[in-house]
C-alpha cells in the first residue's frame, strides 16, 4: 500500500488527471500525424507467457490494441502452457491480427530464455517489456515514439508507473526522478515501462538465465553502463500498470524468495564490472532495497571536519563527544572555525580541545558569513576529504564517516550528504529538493522532502532507506573532497552568506559534470539551528529575500525541473506529495 499519501487521494487525483490526458491524446494524435511514418522509430513489445490468467492475458493484449499509435509489432513466446484456452488465444491472436509473432516452447525454459526468443522474433529499432497480466496506458507508445522523435540519440527510455489491485482500481503510483544511477544500484527503479534500443539489448546478449528473477534489473545495469546520461531518457507520466496479484512482485519480492539471492548476483556482477571495491553488501529492505558498504584505501585519507562555532560551549562539545566516542573512522581532524565568541566558559574549554592533537582552533571575525567561515577553514584544512558540519549536530552511528568518504572518493561524486534526525526521532533531512517553498510557501528555492516523517514510513519507492544521487543535500553534514570544493570556487561569500549557499555549491558541483549523492547510512541527531537564531530583524529578512532572488536568478532554469523529483509531485510541501492539482 501507498504510505505517502492514500490511495483515496491518487484515484481523486486520476479523476482531475484524466480530463488533461484526454486533451493530451488529442495532442499526440495531431503531432503524429504530421510526421513522416518512415521517418518514425519502430517499438516492439516483448511479451513472454507462462500459464497466465486468460483473462489477464486478454486485458494485457488488449490494452496493446487500444494505442492510440497502431504501429507496433508484438512478439509472444509461450513458455510451455499446460492451459489449452491460453494455446488457442494466442494461435487465434497470432492468425488474425498480422503484427503478432507467435512462438511456443514444448518444455518450460524460464523467464529469461523465453524473453530472449522473444527478442529474436523483433525487427523494429526499441524493444518494450510488457508482462503478461499488466496494462499499458493507451497513450504509452505514442508517448515512447515522441520522447525518441525529440531525443534521437536515446537508447534507453522509462516511464513511472503504478499498481491494479484486486478490485481493478489504480494505487500506489511510483513518480520517478530522472537519471539516478546510484538509486539504481539500490534497487531497480526504472522497472516499468522500460524501452530499450534492439540493437544494444542484442551486443548484450539478451537477458542472462543465470540470475533468474533479477534478469531485468540485470539487463538495465548492463545497458545502463554503456551509454551516457544524455541517452537514457526519463517520461515523467505514468504509461503503465502494475498488477497486483498473489504470486506479483509488485505484492511483495517474498511472493518469489529466490530473487533476493539472485538480487544479490546481479548487484555483484555490476560493481566487478564497474571496479568498485566494496565490503559488503546488505539486503535492507524486503522490497528488493540494498546497501553497498564501499571499502576504502589501505591508508584511508585525511579528512578535516570543519565545525563554525559561536558562543556555543555545551551545543560544540555534545557534538564534539559524539565524534570522539562513536566514530570508528580512524584518521580525521577537526577545525573548529570560531566567529568572535566572547563565552569564557568556552574560550576555556577551547584551549582543554586544542590540547589535543586531532583539534585545531581558527578565529574567523566579523559579521556572520557562512559560506566565508568555510572558505577560510578550507584554506587552512589539510584532509584530502573535507566534512563541513554543523555544531548543533551528534553522531549516532560508527560507521558514519566511512560511508561519507567511501563514496567521496568515487572520482564521480561530489557532495555527500547523512540522513539527519530530529531529537524525537523523526527525519529533518532525507535529501534537498529544489522549487520547493518550504513551510512558509514563501522561497521556491529548496526543501528537506520527507521532513518530519518517521523513518518507518514507506515514501516514493522507499527513497529514504537508500543511497541515490540528489541535485543537493545540506551543509550541516556534508563531505567533499577538498580538489572539488576548490575547483568550484567554494561557496559564495557575497550572494549567498547565511542561507542556499550548500545548495548552490552543490548546483555548481552538478552542473560541473558531477553527481551529488545522499545516503542514510550515515545518520546524526540534529537539533536544527540552536546555534543561529532564524531571520527575525528586517535587515535580516532583507537579506533573505535578497538571498532568494539570488537562487532564482542564477538556478531558477533548474528550481523548477530538479532531475531528482518529478513533476507529479508538489512544490508546495516537504512531504513527497501529488502536486494538487495537477502541474
Amino acid at each position: 500500500m501507498d504510505h505517502y499519501f492514500k490511495n483515496r487521494t491518487y484515484r481523486h487525483w486520476i479523476a482531475c488527471h484524466e480530463p488533461q490526458k484526454d486533451n493530451r491524446k488529442e495532442e499526440l494524435r495531431d503531432a503524429l500525424a504530421t510526421l513522416d511514418p518512415a521517418s518514425l522509430p519502430t517499438v516492439a513489445i516483448i511479451l513472454p507467457v507462462c500459464n497466465p490468467s486468460l483473462v489477464f492475458l486478454k486485458e494485457a493484449i488488449h490494452s496493446l490494441e487500444q494505442q492510440i499509435w497502431p504501429e507496433w509489432e508484438l512478439c509472444i513466446v509461450d513458455d510451455g502452457s499446460s492451459d489449452q484456452a491460453i494455446i488457442d488465444y494466442l494461435s487465434d491472436l497470432h492468425a488474425r491480427d498480422p503484427r503478432v509473432k507467435l512462438s511456443f516452447h514444448k518444455k518450460q525454459q524460464g523467464i529469461a530464455a523465453t524473453t530472449n526468443d522473444a527478442l529474436a522474433l523483433a525487427s523494429s529499432t526499441f524493444v518494450a517489456f510488457l508482462d503478461h497480466d499488466d496494462l499499458l496506458d493507451p497513450t504509452a507508445l505514442a508517448e515512447i515514439v515522441m520522447a525518441l522523435m525529440r531525443e534521437p540519440h536515446a537508447s534507453f527510455l522509462y516511464t513511472d508507473e503504478d499498481k491494479i489491485d484486486s478490485r481493478g482500481q489504480r494505487c500506489d503510483p511510483f513518480f520517478k526522478p530522472d537519471w539516478n544511477p546510484d538509486l539504481l544500484t539500490s534497487l531497480n527503479y526504472c522497472c516499468h515501462l522500460s524501452v530499450l534500443r534492439r540493437s544494444l539489448v542484442i551486443e548484450l546478449g539478451g537477458l542472462d538465465s543465470s540470475v533468474e528473477g533479477a534478469q531485468d534489473w540485470d539487463l538495465v545495469l548492463r545497458a545502463t553502463e554503456k551509454l551516457s546520461a544524455q541517452q537514457i531518457i526519463h517520461i515523467p507520466k505514468i504509461l503503465y500498470h502494475w498488477r497486483i496479484s498473489f504470486h506479483s512482485t509488485a505484492r511483495s519480492i517474498t511472493a518469489k524468495p529466490y530473487i533476493t539471492a539472485a538480487s544479490k548476483r546481479v548487484l555483484e556482477n555490476h560493481l566487478r564490472r564497474k571496479k568498485r571495491a566494496f565490503l559488503e553488501i546488505k539486503n535492507v529492505h524486503p522490497g528488493g532495497h540494498w546497501h553497498v558498504k564501499y571499502a576504502l584505501p589501505a591508508l584511508p585519507p585525511l579528512v578535516s571536519i570543519i565545525i563554525a562555532n559561536r558562543d556555543q560551549k555545551k551545543i560544540l562539545q555534545a557534538c564534539l563527544q559524539s565524534i570522539e566516542t562513536t566514530t570508528n573512522y580512524p584518521h580525521y581532524e577537526i577545525l573548529i572555525a570560531d566567529n568572535d565568541s566572547v563565552d569564557k566558559d568556552l574560550l576555556v574549554y577551547y584551549e582543554t580541545q586544542v590540547a589535543q592533537k586531532k583539534i585545531r582552533l581558527l578565529h574567523i571575525p566579523g559579521e556572520f558569513n557562512y559560506s566565508a567561515i568555510n572558505n577560510h577553514a578550507v584554506r587552512e584544512a589539510r584532509g584530502e576529504i573535507l566534512l563541513l558540519l554543523n555544531n548543533d549536530v551528534e553522531v549516532i552511528n560508527a560507521s558514519w564517516l566511512h560511508e561519507m568518504v567511501s563514496h567521496a572518493l568515487r572520482p564521480e561524486i561530489g557532495a555527500v550528504g547523512a540522513l539527519l534526525y530530529y531529537p524525537d526521532g523523526r527525519i529533518q533531512h532525507a535529501g534537498v529538493i529544489l522549487g520547493i517553498a518550504g513551510p512558509m510557501k514563501v522561497n521556491g528555492v529548496a526543501g528537506h522532502v520527507g521532513k518530519y516523517f518517521k523513518e518507518s514510513i514507506t515514501v516514493a519507492g522507499n527513497r529514504t532507506r537508500v543511497v541515490q544521487n540528489f541535485s543537493a543535500v545540506t551543509g550541516a553534514c556534508m563531505a567533499v573532497r577538498k580538489k572539488l570544493y576548490e575547483e568550484v570556487g567554494g561557496m559564495d561569500e557575497i550572494g549567498l552568506p547565511v542561507t542556499f549557499n550548500d545548495v548552490d555549491f552543490c548546483l555548481k558541483l552538478q552542473t560541473a559534470g558531477y553527481l551529488n549523492l545522499w545516503t542514510p547510512f550515515a545518520r546524526l541527531l540534529h537539533h536544527e539551528s540552536k546555534s543561529r537564531k532564524g531571520d527575525t530583524t528586517p535587515a535580516k529578512k532583507h537579506r533573505a529575500r535578497l538571498e532568494i532572488e539570488t537562487m532564482r536568478n542564477r538556478w531558477g532554469w533548474l528550481l523548477d525541473k530538479d532531475p531528482a523529483y518529478n513533476p507529479n509531485l508538489t512544490l508546495e510541501h516537504e512531504n513527497w506529495g501529488l502536486a494538487w492539482p495537477p502541474r
